[in-house]
């Protein structure tokens, strides 16, 4: 019995592996097809993988760590958005004194970054005591 469940378990770790397999393939065909339209398939192909490489003595400056900061500053945005809009339709003057302490706090933290490397940023938001301010 015990047989029977270990080679289901391995038979079901197969079937999972291969359909990443099949995914992974699939990808690369799409990215083989999206590369004709280029002048230079090939080039445009080891652009795109430029594009993920990391020199960690200068990983501010890659173009992957710009596009992570963007989307950061683009989701606390959306944030700021949501926090002020509760702020707004909270009744209770208690509740709207803590939420309103909470954000400041986060802008002050969203103020201590700019300007900062990723290493200063990434340091700032473990600081910030996000359990406290929405637990």
């Amino acid at each position: 019995m015990q047989k029977m469940r270990k080679s289901s378990g391995n038979l079901w770790k197969n079937m999972e592996q291969a359909e990443r397999i099949k995914k992974i393939e699939e990808l690369i065909l799409q990215l083989y097809e999206y590369s004709r339209s280029y002048p230079d398939p090939r080039q445009w192909l080891i652009s795109c993988a430029e594009d993920y490489e990391i020199d960690r003595e200068h990983l501010e400056d890659s173009r992957m760590v710009h596009t992570v900061e963007e989307r950061v500053r683009q989701q606390l945005g959306d944030l700021y958005g949501l926090v002020r809009q509760a702020m707004k339709s909270v009744s209770s003057r208690q509740v709207r004194i803590c939420m309103q302490r909470h954000w400041n706090q986060m802008k002050r933290t969203e103020k201590s970054w700019k300007g900062q490397t990723l290493e200063k940023m990434s340091e700032v938001l473990m600081d910030f005591n996000w359990k406290k301010a929405f637990g």
